[in-house]
């Protein structure tokens, strides 16, 4: 059965999901763990980790209900892609934490990922409010002398 252009939106968005949820799982058993990493100047608990997944978690359920208005399906295509990465990230972080092994490498490239998947969730998340409220205006006729 061929599926329809109709459903790609759901499609990645219900792996966006699917990646999102398992990352947070994971990230939570982090934050039991006694660990931080310096990454330059600044220094990260695994609370952070979680704190990254938290917003798109709590805002995909919008994003489900304008799947249809979702015409940027390659956004959502690399947000899959990069919430998946996030998944293997932070299980093989969780690994290198459980190990005792030195995890700043890993903790830094999921910390980079994240800030950047979050930065491309919120353009998407934005650009569909801001259509979305563009699309529920009413027009304002010019008043007549």
């Amino acid at each position: 059965m061929e599926q329809g252009t109709e459903d790609v939106p759901v499609i990645y968005l219900h792996e966006i999901k699917r990646q999102v949820s398992n990352a947070r799982i994971v990230g939570f058993g982090l934050e039991k763990m006694p660990v931080t990493w310096q990454v330059g100047v600044k220094v990260w608990e695994p609370e952070k980790i979680r704190m990254f997944l938290e917003y798109p978690w709590r805002m995909l359920p919008y994003l489900e209900a304008q799947a249809g208005s979702i015409r940027d399906t390659d956004s959502l295509y690399r947000l899959a892609k990069g919430y998946e990465g996030v998944t293997r990230l932070v299980k093989t972080l969780r690994i290198k934490v459980e190990s005792n092994d030195d995890s700043l490498v890993e903790a830094t490239s999921l910390l980079t990922t994240l800030k950047g998947l979050t930065a491309s969730f919120f353009s998407l998340y934005f650009h569909l409010r801001m259509d979305e409220d563009r699309s529920n205006r009413v027009p304002v006729r010019p008043l007549e002398s």
